[in-house]
């Protein structure tokens, strides 16, 4: 190691000599003792620390005897690191800035060199691992994202000079998810879409961080998912955030101060945990959440007066009530019935003293008068512009390669 870092400070030293030869060099203490830490980097093969060192050497000081050198050096580090198109602009910086340097023609091979790997790494196709189930109960499933993902791959590999994508699959099926997982490393996968299970996706996400390949699961929505992973990605929000994130936007951008929270106990908690982490989130931001109400069964949505006082509800200026399950038309039905209980009978054309926040489970109810007096604002973790050039194109594909319309799925796989 010594040998090595000696023989580059000795490359080096006749780069001090770079630039105008009417210059006056000085040397600037700070400026040397950076250079020689930068070489050191350079020396232990972490190069892109070492660009980064070398950058602030040569930019961010006057002129001094080690600016030529460390500017070289920069160029060399990012090609070291296959930052080829970087690499190819430094060099050409270094030999405009530094037109008289003895190490013109290695600065003139170096770009040229830097310009030859851009363009072979720009032909090379990337591969994209796609890890999805064949079990029987899953298949329907699995194709209907995979008919996404085809869809954009093809209509990717179809522009012109676009760096090609090849599709690998595998099936978590044979032999687990991490085995699915490592066979896609070997395929040399810059990045796997798929898992589309929380419980497969935490499998997927963890083998990921350790082999460090990119993950991205489209649906999964347990947190631990991306918590912490520095290679694994969720698209689908958790439940958590789809309630934080309500939070935020009833005190920041509906200015709403004074709030109250319904929520329905069941299995799966749905309803609580977008609840709880509503008021959690609107707390931090300084509203005041007056009730946190957690109702026992779905029944409840439909005697609401009788968990909550006309008093309390009256005191708060929004309720947020995500729902969860199977018929939720019913419930949201039943949540504004009770509230007209509580509150006093909202006459058409008239609106409510409370609003009423909701979650995804509020899209497309057929109560749409009775929402509107109550001004039903709610988010959607899901939402298709299909009016969007895009759009329409992936829909006319999607037409032409099943004759259908594409749902949901074939969307989050696109």
């Amino acid at each position: 190691m010594g040998v090595r870092v000696r023989s580059t400070i000795l490359l080096l030293a006749a780069l001090l000599v770079s630039g105008s030869a009417r210059a006056q060099i000085i040397s600037i203490p700070e400026a040397d003792s950076l250079f020689l830490e930068a070489v050191r980097v350079f020396e232990a093969q972490r190069y892109a620390e070492a660009a980064g060192q070398f950058s602030r050497v040569s930019a961010s000081y006057p002129l001094h005897r080690y600016t030529t050198a460390a500017a070289f050096m920069e160029a060399r580090s990012l090609y070291r690191v296959g930052a080829y198109g970087r690499a190819a602009a430094a060099w050409e910086a270094f030999l405009r800035t530094y037109p008289s340097s003895r190490y013109r023609v290695d600065a003139e091979r170096g770009r040229r060199l830097a310009l030859d790997a851009q363009a072979a790494q720009e032909n090379t196709p990337v591969t994209l691992g796609v890890l999805l189930s064949l079990a029987p109960d899953e298949a329907t499933i699995t194709q209907a994202v995979f008919n996404g993902i085809r869809i954009a791959v093809e209509s990717h590999n179809s522009v012109p000079n676009a760096r090609p994508v090849r599709m690998v699959f595998r099936d978590i099926n044979s032999g687990g998810v991490s085995a699915a997982m490592r066979g896609l490393a070997e395929q040399d996968a810059a990045v796997v879409i798929g898992a589309l299970f929380s419980d497969q996706a935490l499998e997927a996400a963890a083998e990921a961080e350790r082999l460090g390949v990119v993950f991205v699961s489209p649906l999964a929505t347990d947190p631990g998912v991306a918590s912490g992973r520095e290679f694994a990605f969720q698209a689908n929000p958790s439940i958590r955030r789809r309630g934080e994130l309500m939070a935020r936007f009833a005190v920041n951008g509906l200015r709403l101060r004074e709030l109250g929270v319904l929520a329905q106990r069941d299995d799966e908690n749905v309803s609580v945990e977008m609840g709880q982490a509503f008021a959690e989130e609107a707390r931090r931001m300084g509203a005041e959440v007056r009730f946190v109400e957690v109702l026992p069964n779905r029944a409840d949505w439909f005697r609401v007066g009788a968990h909550i006082s006309s008093d309390s509800l009256r005191s708060v200026r929004a309720v947020y009530a995500p729902l969860a399950g199977a018929g939720t038309d019913q419930l949201a039905g039943g949540l504004l019935a009770s509230l007209d209980d509580a509150l006093g009978t909202v006459a058409p054309g008239d609106l409510a003293s409370v609003r009423v926040l909701g979650n995804a489970a509020w899209h497309d109810l057929p109560i749409v008068g009775q929402a509107s007096r109550y001004v039903v604002t709610y988010s959607n973790d899901y939402f298709f512009d299909e009016a969007t050039d895009r759009a329409l194109a992936f829909t006319r594909r999607y037409r032409t390669l099943t004759g259908a319309t594409p749902d949901r799925l074939n969307v989050v796989g696109y």
